[in-house]
This record gives C-alpha cells, structure tokens and sequence, in this order.
C-alpha cells in the first residue's frame, strides 16, 4: 500500500490451455485447470486490474472446466455474474457461489473447483493477507494478534456486500477509459484502501462487532498533532492511515475526531492547508506567477505547466478573494481550536483567478 504508481491493466484472450493457465498463474496463483465441457468452445478471456494488496479480475472459459490449487497464501473473494461454480476447501463440504453469494477461500487450505459451468462468467479479487491484517490494525488503533479467519460467504446481494462488488467491478469497467482516473497514484491508492476496509465490513469475522462499535473519543492535543504536521509539511503524500499514525490512534477515531473538533474530515482538512498555500504563493508572485520555480509542489500541488490565469472546470472564474471567503469559513473553527490565527491570504483584486492541475499519468496496458 501507499506506492507512488498508478494501476495496471491486462487483458487477455486465448483458445491454448496453456497459455490460459500461464495469464492465471502470473496474476493470480499456480493452477490445475482442465477442460471438461466441449475442447471446441474453450476460450479463456481474461481482464485484470492490479491495484497492488488486490488484484481485481473476471474470467470466463466458454466451456465447463474444473480446476484446483494448493495453499493460496492470500485471502479471494469469487462472484458469477452468470453461470455458476462450486468450491470445496480442504476436505470440506462443496459450496456453490451464485450471483446473490460470493465465497470467500481460506487462505490455509486447498482449493478444489470440480463444477464451472459453461456460461460461468466471475468476478474474482485476490486480496494480500498481510494488507488486510494492517488495515485492521489501523482501523482498531491496536495489533492483532493474528490475521481474521472470515466466513466462507460474502452476501453481496445487498448492503456493504453489494457495495463492496459493485466497487470492485467498477475498477475493471476503467480499463476501457484511456487516462481514467485508475491512471492517478493516488486514486489507485485510496480505492486500495476503501476496497481493504469494505472486504472487513462486508465479512463476517471474530472483529466486526469491535470495527461497528463507536470509536473510542481522542483527546483534542492529538488532534492538534496531526494540525501542526500538516502545517509544517502539506506536501509530505498523505492519506488517512499515515494521519491516524501521527495521531497514534486508530482511523476510525481520528476521522470521528477530526468531524467533531475540526468539522470536517482529516483529509480534507490537508487540502484545505494546501490552497492556502497555494494562494499565499500566487498574492506573493501575482496572478501570473510562473511556478517553473517549483512552489507548486512544495505544498502538494503539481500542476502539468506553468500556473495561468485561465482555469478549468470548478475553478474557472474563481477569484482569490472567493477562495480566500471559502477557506476562512470552513478553518476558522479548526484555527480557533488549534489555538493559531488563520492563515489566510489578504484578497485580491476582482478578476485573480487560481489555477492548479495535475499530470498525466498513463496506466499500465497489457
């Protein structure tokens, strides 16, 4: 988690058994996979997304199959959109997974797959143990003292469950949308995280009556902690685990924290630092202030080329003065509660504008 690239896509379609199971093994896991319907209509089509701890993908062969593998080592959720399969794990009873029910594999026992229809088409997300276990940790504002063993269903037919698929699923309609959002670390990062987090609230596990529970309260001075280093450094790349860190407190905590005394969330609050600053900047240097000096990403924006009085989007016809009303609104609480006066720059003359943007980057295309 928390690595500077975006997402990659890969997409593959083969009629060879063998390089079916080579695209399955090199994202997924090593494999048996044996073809028990019709040799004439197998075709394997593969679409994965990598978004680092996940990896999001759907398959289908065209013919019935059966396959198995050892030990994942990871845990995997897999859902049909069509068709249907069944799982036995170890020498356990075989379940089906349906459209309404994903099953959940233990990441500690072998997995047997003897009935794949031929017009099963799923869903089917890897997920690091290792992430989950942090993740939880983060959430809890405490260690675990081992990795949570789920239910072997993910009811996905309604509630987080369905939220949780539906997001999952969305990560592979990008692949069709050239400099997507998927395209931005830091989108890649947060759908990460939220995917993470959505499998620990969709599940049934021996922690989801402490992850539902309210979060424990959070002292103002630790609140102050995560104010005063966002303030030192607003362009440091953070998101809402590296904050809760800072806070030495749990996620949970620090955002229920941050609504109370700050009103608004903790990521939220770093923006609103960073177009002060921003703004500072630009009273500083003038309107056409060219930022080939580099000020723009010291305070965490990264603007594709020099800053212009012209605007895209939201941010057209927006003056300093506009933004300088905004922000002074929505910080005065949190200035008052951080015991600092706002920092807010003086207006501008009508007609200033802010302009900020962000690079391309182009995900990775199999």
């Amino acid at each position: 988690m928390g690595e500077d690239r975006a997402a990659g896509f890969h997409s593959y379609a083969t009629n060879s058994l063998e390089e079916a199971h080579d695209a399955i093994a090199a994202h997924y896991y090593d494999l048996r996979l044996e073809v028990v319907g019709r040799a004439t209509e197998f075709e394997t089509r593969l679409s994965v997304v990598d978004l680092g701890a996940l990896t999001v993908g759907d398959v289908r062969f065209g013919t019935e199959m059966r396959m198995s593998f050892g030990e994942p080592g990871v845990y995997h959720v897999a859902v049909p959109f069509g068709g249907c399969f069944s799982v036995q794990e170890g020498c356990g009873v075989t379940d089906f997974a349906t459209e309404r029910r994903a099953l959940v594999f233990d990441p500690a026992r072998d997995i047997h797959i003897d009935t794949w229809s031929g017009d099963c088409q799923a869903l089917t997300v890897k997920i690091d143990k290792a992430a989950v276990v942090r993740q939880l940790e983060v959430l809890l504002g405490r260690s675990v003292r081992r990795p949570p063993r789920f239910g072997p269903y993910m009811d996905v037919s309604r509630g987080p469950g369905l939220s949780w698929m539906r997001l999952a699923m969305w990560n592979l309609l990008e692949r069709n949308v050239p400099l997507g959002l998927l395209s931005h670390p830091m989108i890649r990062g947060r759908l990460e995280q939220t995917l993470l987090e959505g499998m620990l609230l969709a599940t049934d596990h021996a922690f989801r009556d402490a992850l539902e529970a309210p979060p424990p309260p959070m002292r103002p001075a630790s609140v102050k902690r995560v104010m005063d280093a966002v303030q030192e450094l607003p362009a440091e790349p953070y998101d809402a685990n590296r904050l809760a860190a800072i806070a030495q407190v749990s996620l949970r905590t620090l955002q229920e924290a941050f609504r109370r005394y700050v009103g608004m969330s903790p990521m939220a609050y770093v923006h609103e630092v960073r177009l002060q600053r921003v703004h500072r900047q630009l009273q500083a240097g003038g309107a056409g202030h060219d930022d080939r000096d580099g000020s723009g990403p010291c305070v965490g924006v990264r603007p594709s080329g020099p800053v212009r009085p012209a605007v895209p989007g939201a941010l057209r016809g927006v003056t300093l003065a506009d933004t300088a009303r905004r922000v002074s609104r929505r910080t005065r609480r949190s200035a008052a509660f951080c015991g600092h006066a706002p920092r807010i720059p003086e207006r501008r003359p009508a007609g200033s504008v802010l302009w900020s943007g962000h690079g391309d980057r182009t995900a990775r295309r199999g």
